[in-house]
């Protein structure tokens, strides 16, 4: 009797939970779907099957509302027909008939939590190489409509473009493309945090190749520039070249790399290797810049320390200076040189072992700037009060200021922290008191914190979803029983209510996880809260069906 009785209950329930979890997963696919369409990313068979692909994540956020309804109905039928209460003449209690609904809540409770941390991030992976593998496409489309594009963190604009192009004479050894543009009339603008102008360049012509970077989840594109003209007005450079390349620019994607989108597995991997996060991997840039500035002031500031060294400097022409007089301390990006008596600033133009030109100057300015053109950090030194004597010169002559643009050492700065580990870095920054430094290393420790509360509040959410299918079957079952003389839209709002409130408060909570300002216990104490509310409304609602 009882196994019959719960295939019985189990039958209507299955039927009536497909039923509803399917319609409510294909009216949210579609939706989905509607932001790629409006922006031409989808043709009708990428439609079909980025509407699939979703339907999975879909499945996710339905199966609790659509479990909810499959009890609700079912067992108010059951009471309908007077079957709850042959049952209880039978001698069956109530224990016995939500046994089938306990048993399939904790195959649903299972199977949302598998799906949801294995299966899940799969079918989004898939989503996104449906609507990626159209970059390019997009990238044609915006240009033919005269539209400024986005390209990682730089902004371009192009009077003509073409994809899939065949570079004849492209190495065959390394990495190759899957897709190449070509772009003709071309204006690149590089903007920093702060969406303000950091450098520009126009091109004649410009090569840009996309490659998909398997071991870390993502899109980039390479651009080479062909007779280029590149504008740095923070570092003072003018120039005009044959090719310049710009290094690789990350395309950012709204699935790859997140903790959302991520299965457990990945996000194990993720805790492991940050640097896999591009927040993370940006803010550590940001510190190896920061770290940079200061070591080539200190470089140069040991050099220089009490007139006994010399600091060599390169100009962008190959044209060696030394420099030599006593510096101050660096402060921030700068150090300044001041003449002390008869012992001037000097700068000595060198050809081999030869001297051909001398200045001499009453204070100088040493400023480290960034240097798109090149990885490495490059000064700019600014002599004032200065007097110039030349070879070619008949006498000495004397100049307000002068100023001697983007000089290097022969001393790489940059690799060097770019080897280092995060924990690396931030043990390098530690003693450093420089405002620059200080703020880089926070902005990094910050991103590291923020990824971690991220996965620890997307862990917690799906487990509580998968919990809460569980729960809201239960629920329905109770409530309908209870509430055998109200009408099925009424004992449904009952059911639906606190559902949609555990929701909120899971979303809620995950959110309160990730925020900095809140302790992690806070926003978990959240995420489950929804869930206690459910199982005490359900034991509250079981023991008054009991009682009557």
């Amino acid at each position: 009797m009882p196994l019959t009785l719960y295939w019985y209950i189990l039958r209507d329930l299955l039927k009536l939970l497909v039923a509803a979890a399917g319609v409510l997963v294909v009216v949210m696919s579609f939706g989905f779907a509607v932001k790629p369409i409006s922006e031409g990313l989808l043709d009708p068979w990428q439609l079909v099957k980025v509407i699939c692909y979703t339907m999975p994540g879909m499945l996710t956020f339905a199966l609790p509302f659509a479990a909810a309804f499959a009890s609700t109905l079912v067992f108010f039928r059951l009471a309908q027909d007077n079957e709850i209460n042959a049952c209880a003449a039978s001698g069956v209690s109530y224990r016995e008939l939500l046994t089938p609904v306990v048993l399939l809540g904790l195959v649903l409770t299972l199977g949302l939590f598998w799906m949801s941390n294995w299966v899940v991030p799969r079918f989004w992976r898939l989503v996104a190489a449906e609507i990626e593998q159209d970059v390019a496409k997009l990238v044609v489309r915006q240009i033919q409509r005269r539209e400024v594009v986005e390209l990682g963190k730089l902004v371009l604009y192009a009077d003509h473009a073409q994809d899939n192009v065949t570079i004849a004479d492209r190495p065959k050894d390394g990495p190759q493309p899957y897709n190449t543009l070509v772009l003709d009339g071309v204006a690149v603008a590089r903007l920093d945090e702060h969406s303000a102008l950091r450098s520009d360049y126009t091109a004649e012509r410009a090569v840009v190749d996309l490659y998909r970077d398997e071991s870390q989840d993502r899109i980039y594109a390479t651009m080479l520039l062909t007779n280029v003209t590149i504008n740095d007005p923070e570092s003072g450079t003018l120039i005009s070249v044959a090719r310049q390349p710009i290094e690789p620019q990350e395309i950012e994607s709204p699935f790859e790399q997140k903790p959302k989108f991520l299965s457990l597995p990945r996000l194990k991997r993720l805790v492991q290797e940050p640097e896999r996060s591009r927040g993370v991997r940006d803010a550590k840039l940001g510190l190896i810049e920061s770290l940079g500035h200061q070591a080539i002031l200190r470089q140069a500031h040991d050099a220089l320390v009490d007139g006994k060294h010399e600091l060599e400097l390169t100009s962008p022409q190959g044209q060696r200076y030394v420099i030599t007089g006593p510096p101050r301390d660096p402060a921030g990006r700068k150090m300044r040189l001041e003449a002390s008596g008869n012992d001037k600033v000097v700068v000595r133009a060198r050809a081999g072992d030869v001297t051909t030109q001398r200045l001499e100057a009453e204070a100088a300015t040493l400023e480290v700037v960034p240097n798109d053109v090149s990885g490495e950090p490059r000064m700019n030194l600014v002599l004032e009060r200065v007097k110039v004597i030349d070879q070619a010169l008949p006498a000495p002559s004397l100049l307000r200021e002068v100023t001697l643009p983007l000089l290097r050492t022969d001393n790489p700065i940059i690799e060097p922290l770019r080897a280092l580990s995060i924990d690396g870095l931030l043990g390098k920054a530690r003693p450093h008191e420089q405002p620059d430094i200080k703020r880089s290393s926070m902005i990094l420790t910050r991103q590291l914190n923020s990824l971690l509360r991220d996965i620890t509040s997307r862990l917690h959410e799906r487990a509580a979803i998968a919990v809460n299918s569980l729960l809201v079957l239960l629920l329905g079952a109770v409530m309908s029983m209870l509430l055998r003389q109200q009408t099925p839209l009424a004992i449904f709002f009952w059911c639906f209510m606190p559902t949609v409130v555990a929701f909120l408060l899971i979303s809620t909570g995950q959110n309160l996880i990730g925020w900095e300002k809140m302790a992690p216990i806070v926003g978990m104490f959240t995420v489950w809260s929804g869930n206690l509310a459910l199982a005490a409304l359900v034991v509250f609602v079981y023991l008054r069906l009991c009682r009557n």
